[in-house]
């Protein structure tokens, strides 16, 4: 009985394996020619990097412009932080 049951798991783990390299390999030639080359990659970054700071620098002014309609701090007028020091 034992035997069997080793046998069938087995087998069952192997078709799974199969299973496995065959959509592999079905993915690998589909996708082939599709890559990136260095410079591709680099501009890729860049872009999401510029959109990155596009978007900071939107939420920043729209920050700015409520805190200077509710009479606080408007842009260029920054609190600074230093350490805290206790008296």
């Amino acid at each position: 009985m034992a035997t069997d049951i080793s046998t069938l798991v087995g087998i069952i783990l192997m078709c799974v394996g199969s299973l496995m390299v065959g959509w592999g390999l079905i993915l690998c030639y589909t996708t082939k020619g599709e890559y990136y080359n260095a410079d591709e990659v680099q501009a890729m970054v860049a872009a999401e990097i510029l959109e990155e700071k596009k978007k900071k620098e939107e939420d920043d002014l729209m920050f700015d412009d409520i805190g200077a309609e509710i009479g606080q701090a408007g842009p260029g007028k920054k609190k600074k932080k230093g350490p805290l020091i206790s008296d």
